[in-house]
């Protein structure tokens, strides 16, 4: 992490982030589960590691617990976490069912 400070007639500070990217060409993807799996031996071997704090989303990387299993040996869940003592935003893709049939997806 890196904090940069500009002076002048109004003090501005940006936060940097240096980042690890997992490799976005071994993913697995289950979007009716809305599930985004890693394997964390991938590394993105790209120049572009830094991030402003804006752009940084907290994540927890779940591992299966059947590593026995060779489908699911060494894949990772990417599970996105609030903030701690804040709730998340709610938006359009969290009300997309109908409540008066029940169709469609809701947690």
């Amino acid at each position: 992490m890196f904090e940069i400070s500009f002076y002048g007639r109004t003090n501005l500070c940006a936060v940097i982030f240096k980042c690890h990217w997992f490799d976005p060409t071994v993913t697995r993807k289950t979007p009716h589960l809305g599930l985004v799996e890693i394997r964390q031996e991938s590394a993105y071997l790209g120049e572009d590691v830094y991030i402003v704090a804006s752009q940084a989303t907290q994540v927890y990387y779940l591992s299966y617990a059947c590593q026995t299993n060779d489908d699911l040996k060494g894949w990772y869940i990417v599970h996105k976490i609030s903030p701690h003592g804040r709730l998340p935003i709610p938006n359009d893709e969290n009300n997309n069912f109908n409540p008066n049939t029940y169709e469609g997806e809701f947690f």
